[in-house]
């Protein structure tokens, strides 16, 4: 999917309007992601048009891409803070399995759960940087363990 500033420079080369089909090509981009994109554009009133009758930029669209093009939170794409948490989840490389079931634990609504999972934490009497340097030994130890295993199958 083309960024909103690609397609707004895209828009602000063009005299006439252009249909979603030629901006999507020209972006090498989907139709339906090129679409999703002119909405968002269009509900903040930097492009005008719409699929039928094709796309123009808007003085407000040259004005933002000015100063330095249109910049997407994610409240904006709306990924919701449940997906943001999994997504930095994976991106730390904690395993999908323990994402779902902490995020089921931190979304279930029941204030118990996340009170239980305190409480557990704080019964283990580590600081949150001797926990972590916890959770990383375990790792490495079971990283080490298979890769030793596999090299005596070899």
């Amino acid at each position: 999917m083309a960024e909103l500033t690609q397609v707004l420079d895209a828009l602000n080369t063009k005299e006439a309007v252009i249909s979603t089909a030629d901006l999507a090509k020209e972006l090498t981009a989907s139709m339906e992601g090129t679409r999703k994109q002119l909405t968002r554009l269009k509900e903040k009133k930097y492009v005008e048009g719409d699929s039928k009758e094709g796309w123009l930029i808007t003085a407000e669209g040259r004005k933002i891409l000015e100063k330095g093009g249109v910049r997407p939170s994610m409240i904006g794409e709306g990924v919701t803070p449940r997906q943001q948490f999994e997504a930095i989840g994976r991106l730390i490389g904690i395993p999908e399995d323990r994402i779902v079931l902490a995020t089921g634990i931190v979304w279930s609504g029941d204030y118990n759960d996340v009170n239980f999972t305190k409480a557990f934490h704080l019964s283990l009497k580590l600081s949150l940087p001797e926990l972590a340097r916890q959770s990383l030994k375990r790792e490495r130890t079971s990283f080490q363990v298979s890769v030793e295993a596999e090299s005596i199958s070899l």
